[in-house]
């Protein structure tokens, strides 16, 4: 990535979990979610190093709750190889 250039990136992904069973667990736990995450990046040049800085954030839906029940942002630098 040019060190002028800003890129964005957008990530969604479906969880669908089955936990549980068996007469000593009870009813079994199920859980799907919906993560939708949106970062940005740019390359920047530090004494002749190259770096990645990103800002990102991701929520999350959890439909056995009916809600919007996490939000994960993120800042960061990282070195490019």
């Amino acid at each position: 990535m040019s060190p002028r250039v800003i890129g964005a990136s957008l990530r969604a992904a479906l969880l669908i979990t089955v936990l549980g069973g068996g007469a000593m667990a009870g009813t079994p736990i199920n859980s799907t979610r919906y993560l939708h995450r949106l970062q940005v990046e740019r390359a920047v040049k530090i004494g002749g190093a190259d770096f990645r800085l990103f800002v990102a954030d991701e929520v999350f839906y959890d439909w056995s709750v009916d809600s919007w029940t996490r939000n994960r942002f993120a800042v960061g630098v990282g070195q490019v190889a």
